[in-house]
């Protein structure tokens, strides 16, 4: 398996609007995948992790934990 999939992608006005990969724990980027996705899709890319207090942005990339970013829905 070569490991290049997102786990989720939110479309708004039909067109690719945030997508997300979920880890359990690796807050390292895979910018040679996620920088093939940004410029297909034209949208930001979120890495949600299980890890706590993590909310760091690369560029038009943010790694951050999940309660950070559920916290923000509610």
């Amino acid at each position: 398996k070569d490991k290049e999939e997102l786990d989720f992608v939110i479309i708004k006005d039909k067109k690719p609007w945030l997508c997300f990969e979920v880890k359990l724990s690796e807050t390292k980027i895979d910018h040679r995948v996620t920088d093939k996705f940004i410029k297909y899709l034209k949208c930001p890319f979120v890495q949600i992790v299980m890890a706590p207090d993590i909310w760091r942005v690369e560029g038009e990339k943010l790694v951050a934990s999940a309660v950070k970013v559920f916290a923000g829905l509610v």
